[in-house]
């Protein structure tokens, strides 16, 4: 699978208490964490998973301090991935634009759930460039 694809997928642990234990968003392509994984899996560490699917994205910019636009899309991706993920688990009512969003796989024991989700890129996007591509 070619890098320039953004197929992504997050995935979800959640303790006996319905709270979020962890989670993973990443591409599938390459395994490549999307985002920084921080301000916000902390914030949203610990809280009920129902609490967690109605965080308003702006409240998530708010407790994450982000200070640029690119720092700000990729917050929203992941925000966006997590919402979708916790709402069709939860039976919620989905957003209007959660078609590319599908749980993939849901596995639990007596002291955790993990839900994964697959999550496809939009029909129309501006070109990509690779991670390869990219200058750091």
């Amino acid at each position: 699978m070619p890098c320039n694809d953004t197929t992504s997928s997050i995935t979800v642990e959640i303790n006996k208490d319905d709270e979020l234990v962890d989670y993973q968003y990443e591409k599938i392509s390459c395994g490549k964490a999307i985002g920084e994984r921080g301000d916000y899996l902390n914030f949203c560490l610990g809280k009920k998973i129902e609490q967690i699917a109605d965080i308003p994205f702006q409240e998530a910019l708010k407790k994450c301090n982000i200070e640029n636009s690119e720092g700000e899309f990729l917050l929203y991706l992941e925000w966006k991935a997590l919402r979708e993920l916790l709402r069709q688990y939860l039976g919620m009512e989905r957003d209007s634009d959660s078609d590319r969003y599908k749980i993939a796989e849901i596995t639990a024991d007596e002291d955790r759930t993990s839900v994964e989700m697959i999550i496809r890129p939009p029909d129309e996007m501006p070109p990509i460039i690779s991670c390869g591509e990219m200058k750091h």
